[in-house]
């Protein structure tokens, strides 16, 4: 997997208040949750997530499907999309 990154700093800083009322994510999401998303928006796989994490593949897809449930999107890119938006 490559180790390109989807995110530019700043929108990835800008990760910290998105969505409803712009509550900060951090309030929405447990530590974990909010660690994996921090690798989502790095363009981290899974797998690698998992490696890093000391945890299964198939544990790192059940955080990511929590984490656009708490956060009420359909998926990463439009999360990514969202922050683009807000950065213009």
């Amino acid at each position: 997997m490559s180790n390109k990154k989807y995110l530019n700093k700043k929108i990835a800083e800008q990760i910290l208040f998105v969505n409803e009322f712009d509550k900060p994510i951090q309030e929405k999401l447990s530590k974990r949750e909010f660690q994996i998303l921090q690798y989502c928006t790095e363009g981290i796989s899974s797998k690698e997530i998992a490696e890093k994490l000391l945890i299964s593949p198939k544990t790192v897809s059940t955080y990511r499907t929590r984490i656009l449930q708490k956060l009420q999107i359909d998926n990463f890119a439009q999360m990514i999309y969202q922050l683009n938006i807000k950065e213009l």
